[in-house]
């Protein structure tokens, strides 16, 4: 009777550590819009990001500015970048080596320069570095950002839409 009555209070601790220390998920719901500014490795402009938990209810609902910035371009229609988002509640985190593919090729537009101005890209942010606020204590991600860059002249506009999934310890 001891040995069972032991190895149920084994399990049931077992049990309790899967929860207690178990991470919390959020489903991402968002949107960027940024210009290309300063230089061509830079975008600035603004972010809106919803998560929701489990059930469904809003953890968290801000708006704020994002900076990126490209790292690393050195593969033919591969970018790799770092962003910086800071909200109004004062929450903020930092991603590094975010990896943005082109997608759809045969849509890119070019300038009257002859270069490309126009494109589609699907990214992927993975590692969130730094985190304050409401991003404390992340302990992974995988938001995808899907939407378009464009430096044609006369529009310096990109825009992406969010979705996806964080957690945190």
């Amino acid at each position: 009777m001891k040995k069972k009555i032991l190895v149920f209070s084994f399990l049931l601790f077992i049990a309790w550590c899967g929860i207690a220390f178990s991470d919390t998920c959020y489903k991402v719901k968002g949107t960027v819009k940024t210009i290309n500014a300063l230089d061509e490795i830079t975008q600035q402009g603004c972010i809106t990001l919803q998560l929701f938990d489990q059930n469904g209810n809003k953890a968290f609902k801000e708006s704020g500015y994002l900076f990126g910035r490209v790292i690393n371009s050195s593969t033919p229609g591969v970018t790799y970048l770092t962003h910086t988002a800071t909200f109004k509640d004062g929450s903020m985190f930092e991603s590094f080596e975010d990896v943005a593919v082109i997608v759809n090729p045969e849509n890119i537009e070019c300038g009257e320069d002859g270069l490309p101005c126009y494109c589609q890209v699907h990214e992927l942010i993975t590692n969130i570095v730094k985190g304050k606020g409401f991003f404390t204590n992340v302990s992974s991600a995988a938001v995808e950002a899907n939407g378009h860059i464009n430096t044609c002249e006369g529009d310096n506009e990109n825009k992406f839409e969010l979705t996806g999934e964080i957690c945190f310890e």
